[in-house]
């Protein structure tokens, strides 16, 4: 947004103070593995990250983003879902001086139609949003859902593919692979038990080890209210599906300090998606301070059946029957394998599909 003074009344300033403090993060959760495993920042948060000097970025999920594209193509934040939430979201993010990246949410939707050009329109009406519309304008839709702006309609944008947003890399690839074989596991038809101890063998015997999408497949198993990918059983969409779980998990995997100069930068995610919150608690916390294992007997500590044993057994055995190093092979052997498992996992889903 441009820079510009604003102006609130005294009242209007402790209003949108106490929302952000009591309200705005158990709607949308700002995520960080050290700094923020429940989605709340806090005061004391905000003075370590000043501390840092480092640059804060902020990846949004899809169902923020939408928020900010809606508003841009209305004019207004009239339409949108979370009116209150996104502009003191917004606000927040302003007084802080924070950076909000909204690729990972502009990829989830390109990726999945496969539209580059579609992906480049969006990113054009983000940016219109941060270039065109005042300051006053956002935070005066807080108070009032009849303020208007500035509009501009998604037949307005051009045509270019300046960014290419269908590119693909390893890691992405692995979480797509893994989502791709937890559905076929799950479709084939045999019992709870038995998908949970095939998606576990297969996954260890790839060796494709991430905490958040571990933590996912095994809360699938053992936790009430964590959904499967979306469009599981849909033929025609489940590949879709598959692919919006992989994103999500993306966004959570991606924020890790360990894979970015995090003496540069500090990376959040905000996401107001309740399977994606019970992920990210439960795969980083505590951070840094529990081995693999005690966070495998963790997870399986939320199965309540009486296949709570079988379930816990099956995890270690699995975890001890292989020694992952995921320093072996360079970053083009890991595109070529990972390109290879994703045709592999297709090809085996497909064809379940046409039987």
């Amino acid at each position: 947004m441009p820079k510009e003074n604003v102006s609130l009344t005294l009242q209007q300033f402790c209003e949108i103070t106490q929302y952000i403090n009591t309200e705005l993060f158990s709607i949308i959760p700002v995520f960080h593995p050290q700094y923020s495993k429940d989605g709340i920042i806090t005061s004391e948060v905000l003075t370590i990250l000043k501390s840092l000097n480092t640059e804060v970025v902020i990846a949004i999920d899809r169902n923020i983003l939408s928020d900010i594209l809606t508003a841009v193509k209305c004019g207004s934040f009239k339409k949108c879902r979370r009116r209150k939430a996104i502009t003191a979201f917004l606000y927040w993010v302003g007084i802080n001086e924070f950076n909000i990246s909204p690729y990972e949410g502009i990829k989830e939707q390109a990726f999945v139609e496969f539209n580059n050009i579609s992906g480049n329109k969006e990113l054009e009406l983000f940016n219109h949003f941060f270039d065109c519309i005042p300051p006053q304008a956002v935070i005066s839709s807080f108070f009032s859902e009849d303020i208007t702006f500035c509009s501009k309609k998604y037949c307005e944008t051009s045509d270019s593919e300046e960014f290419d947003f269908l590119s693909n890399d390893a890691d992405f690839m692995y979480l797509y692979a893994s989502m791709l074989h937890l559905v076929y596991e799950i479709r084939v038809g045999k019992s709870r038990i038995e998908q949970f101890k095939n998606i576990l063998h297969w996954y260890f015997q790839e060796e494709l080890i991430s905490q958040p999408g571990l933590t996912y497949i095994v809360l699938l198993f053992v936790k009430e209210g964590i959904k499967p990918p979306h469009h599981m059983m849909d033929n025609s969409r489940v590949i879709h599906g598959c692919k919006n779980a992989a994103m999500d998990l993306y966004y959570f995997q991606e924020i890790d300090p360990r894979r970015y100069p995090s003496d540069k930068y500090t990376f959040f995610a905000a996401t107001n998606d309740g399977n994606m919150m019970e992920i990210f608690k439960n795969a980083y916390n505590p951070w840094r301070k529990q081995t693999p294992e005690e966070l495998l007997k963790k997870l399986c500590q939320y199965c309540k059946d009486k296949n709570a044993n079988d379930y816990s057994n099956i995890l270690l055995e699995e975890f001890h029957l292989h020694n992952y190093d995921n320093s072996v092979g360079s970053a083009t052997f890991h595109f070529k394998r990972a390109s290879e498992l994703c045709a592999q996992e297709e090809k085996r889903l497909v064809q379940l599909i046409k039987a």
